[in-house]
């Protein structure tokens, strides 16, 4: 509830911000149910202005999900969310100076996962904690190219069927699916499903209002999974794992030491996250550069 009076403060706010006729609108749409936003996405979502605007990328009904469609790739989603904007226009290899603002825009945009400082190379391994139905996945795998490798963490059987099959459409040959959660130990753990927006907002740590939504699923920390998978090199990182960042981080530890991947971690979930992340890796690794999207997306590479 108090998440939700930051969120209107913040869309009053914008009225204020020299930005607002490049999001304030958008900004209202966002108080809009989200019930009421998934009946129209191409109109009440970012991701549907990309659509209209970029004209390269399309959204279609395929039975209850949608599909969002470029040149490249193919997504079927359960529904079109605000938060694909963001993955998906860097992608798209167009500039476009409106779309640039709105995703500059800290209040609604959480940032990029990757700029020039932290990128993904040809024939790198990829942890993505969090992978959802695959968009930073499915991107990741066509950027690192058949020599490279990407385990993908999703512990959310629903979200993970999609997965699959974006993977299959895809012709993602280098992607290994791993249905576990993770954090600092192993082992069965709670997890808590949010029924109004399950392929979002699904954790370990935050709970929603409707306890019959809890699920047991099994944990891991991404040090016993290199270890028992004998995996020589991390290269980079995505996290996006609903308040459960920094304890996916403490199980982290070793690899993290030993490689020194570059991370792109969301910050936002709790109200610490910023400055008890950011302590995390720069202990981990002192000689990190920590570059940041206000308190949302924080970068760590050498």
């Amino acid at each position: 509830m108090k998440f939700f009076y930051q969120k209107i403060w913040w869309r009053i706010a914008i009225f204020f911000n020299r930005n607002f006729y490049r999001g304030g609108l958008f900004s209202i749409i966002f108080l809009m149910p989200l019930s009421i936003r998934k009946k129209h996405p191409r109109w009440l979502s970012l991701s549907g202005y990309l659509s209209r605007k970029c004209k390269i990328v399309s959204i279609e009904r395929k039975n209850e999900n949608f599909l969002i469609k470029s040149k490249k790739y193919i997504f079927e989603v359960p529904f079109v969310s605000d938060d694909f904007f963001d993955i998906l226009y860097p992608f798209l290899e167009i500039s476009n100076y409106k779309v640039e603002n709105l995703l500059n825009n800290p209040f609604f945009s959480e940032g990029c996962y990757l700029t020039d400082n932290c990128c993904l190379r040809c024939g790198d391994t990829v942890v993505d904690a969090g992978t959802n139905v695959g968009f930073f996945t499915i991107l990741a795998s066509k950027l690192v190219g058949d020599s490279g490798k990407i385990y993908s963490f999703e512990p959310v059987k629903e979200a993970a069927t999609i997965l699959k099959n974006n993977i299959n459409i895809n012709n993602c040959k280098n992607i290994e699916i791993v249905e576990k959660a993770l954090g600092d130990q192993e082992g069965d753990i709670e997890f808590y499903i949010d029924s109004e927006n399950l392929f979002e907002g699904s954790s370990s740590v935050i709970k929603p209002e409707s306890e019959k939504s809890r699920r047991k699923i099994q944990q891991t920390t991404i040090d016993d999974f290199v270890i028992a998978n004998k995996i020589e090199q991390i290269d980079f990182i995505k996290v996006d794992i609903e308040g459960a960042e920094r304890y996916m981080l403490k199980g982290a530890e070793q690899t993290i030491k030993r490689f020194k991947p570059m991370i792109s971690i969301r910050t936002y979930h709790l109200p610490d996250d910023p400055e008890v992340i950011e302590k995390i890796l720069k202990s981990y690794v002192p000689e990190y550069k920590i570059e940041k999207f206000f308190d949302k997306t924080l970068r760590a590479f050498i």
